[in-house]
């Protein structure tokens, strides 16, 4: 009984000690990401690599939710650490927003073609 139960202390505290990732920029890392936006166009860097769709109001079990549609138009972010990076952009922009990215329609043609 004893080793159960220092097994589940144990358990307790290593699941205690376990944090998860903020996706919110700090002010310092917003500055320094070369994220901005100009229009609904999503610029890394001064290009534009993503573009908002689409802002819509959802009203849902008595709460009110904005949904924030975003397309990717340049495929090189759509590796998960550069869609990551983007992710927590639009969430630092829009924390009370439920953000999605699709790719651009043409997105697998423009990767084979290069």
């Amino acid at each position: 009984m004893k080793p159960l139960l220092i097994l589940v202390l144990m358990s307790v505290l290593f699941s205690s000690c376990v944090t998860t990732e903020s996706f919110t920029f700090t002010e310092e890392e917003m500055k320094n990401s070369g994220f901005s936006e100009q229009g609904w166009s999503i610029l890394k860097d001064g290009k534009a690599i993503a573009k908002i769709e689409s802002m819509e109001w959802e009203f849902f079990e008595e709460k009110l939710y904005q949904e924030i549609s975003v397309t990717l138009i340049d495929y090189q972010y759509s590796n998960y650490d550069e869609m990551k990076m983007l992710m927590k952009y639009i969430h630092t922009k829009h924390p009370k927003s439920k953000i999605e990215i699709n790719e651009d329609p043409h997105f697998k043609e423009n990767q084979d073609g290069e």
